[in-house]
């Protein structure tokens, strides 16, 4: 048995994912000499694809390379790109999922402005709410040192 606690997995997910790589690398050539390039570009999923193959190389290679340490965002970042993978390939293979995707999907993009106009309207709010605070918080310091130096002018005339 080797020290390594993971053993043999970086390796294995190294050559699955450059393996997957180059299956995208080769639809992306065909369809370069086929004219139909701009369809590939312009699909959502095949640009998952080609980030996850890249994400899973990069997570593996700092596993494999021992005076890296490994960043928690970078492999929470990879398994959500595994998982779109996942329901990449569950809507290529399974057609019952692939309708339901693609009905989500058609909801999404008809929902997506009162989604964008809700969450410009929250931050705004927000923003305004904080700007008041902040002024509100300006006030009470310039109060507070207003108070502590009538105070402390107080105390001085009393001493006197």
């Amino acid at each position: 048995e080797s020290d390594d606690p993971l053993g043999w997995r970086p390796t294995a997910l190294l050559v699955f994912a450059a393996m997957f790589l180059l299956e995208e690398i080769d639809q992306f050539t065909r369809l370069y000499f086929t004219g139909a390039l701009l369809h590939y570009c312009t699909d959502l999923w095949n640009w998952i694809d080609v980030v996850t193959c890249v994400m899973v190389i990069v997570s593996a290679a700092r596993f494999l390379d021992e005076d890296s340490s490994i960043d928690g965002r970078l492999l929470m970042t990879t398994g959500c790109f595994q998982s779109l993978l996942l329901l990449s390939y569950l809507k290529k293979t399974f057609f019952p999922f692939s309708k339901f995707v693609s009905g989500v999907i058609k909801i999404i993009w008809k929902v997506l402005p009162f989604l964008v106009v809700s969450t410009v309207t929250l931050f705004t709010f927000s923003f305004m709410y904080f700007v008041q605070d902040q002024d509100k918080l300006k006030n009470r310091d310039v109060v507070l040192v207003f108070n502590n130096t009538n105070n402390s002018n107080l105390e001085d005339d009393a001493s006197l």
